[in-house]
């Protein structure tokens, strides 16, 4: 079998159709592999949600996991961490970014926000001046670390919520939203993923030069 890892980037699994058989080169940058070792080559850049949904584990440290949250609690999360003026929010629709647009996912990653939390972090709170392409290019590097710093108190927040919802739920005896009756191996993975989607925030928060209290 060949397990899983992220820094195996460089290995390579193809089918030999003549020879109908799977071969699989492991990444040479890696260096030679002990004796008794296990092989490991990765399985693509997935994040944590992939690789929980169709393998059924969870990767520690997975540089490709990221944390989605819908745009209305971003926005939400942005106006009661760092706070602006209500009326730029008429900038979304003139960017035509929907305001209840429930289907759009804001992602939150170890580098810090995605392309969509950006972009609203600038209409909201950049000035006039400062956008460029609605908000979807990045401004000047005072604008830019402006937005920065907005989405990593966003972040903060969003991560002090679910800690706070942990430590209840931890408190009333049983881990939020699985019955206390599952599998032990269930609840280890429920509790592996929670806590590496915790990580990508502190990291994401870390990387827009905050810090999670």
């Amino acid at each position: 079998m060949l397990n899983h890892a992220s820094s195996r980037s460089g290995s390579r699994l193809e089918y030999d159709y003549f020879g109908d058989a799977f071969g699989a080169s492991l990444d040479p940058a890696a260096g030679p592999v002990p004796p008794g070792a296990e092989l490991l080559i990765s399985y693509g850049d997935r994040s944590n949600d992939q690789l929980l949904q169709y393998y059924g584990f969870v990767e520690a440290g997975n540089p490709h996991d990221s944390f989605l949250v819908d745009q209305q609690s971003f926005l939400l999360a942005l106006g009661e961490a760092d706070p602006y003026p209500k009326e730029r929010l008429r900038r979304l629709s003139q960017a035509r970014v929907p305001l209840t647009d429930n289907t759009a996912a804001v992602s939150l990653t170890a580098e810090g926000g995605g392309p969509r939390a950006m972009q609203l972090a600038r209409l909201l709170f950049l000035a006039e001046a400062d956008l460029a392409d609605d908000g979807a290019s990045p401004s000047s590097p005072a604008g830019e670390e402006r937005a920065r710093r907005a989405v990593g108190a966003a972040a903060a927040l969003v991560w002090k919520q679910r800690r706070d919802s942990r430590l209840e739920a931890a408190g009333a005896g049983f881990a939020k939203g699985s019955p206390t009756d599952a599998p032990s191996r269930h609840r280890g993975l429920a509790r592996a993923f929670a806590a590496e989607k915790e990580r990508v925030l502190e990291r994401c928060v870390a990387a827009c030069g905050g810090r999670c209290e």
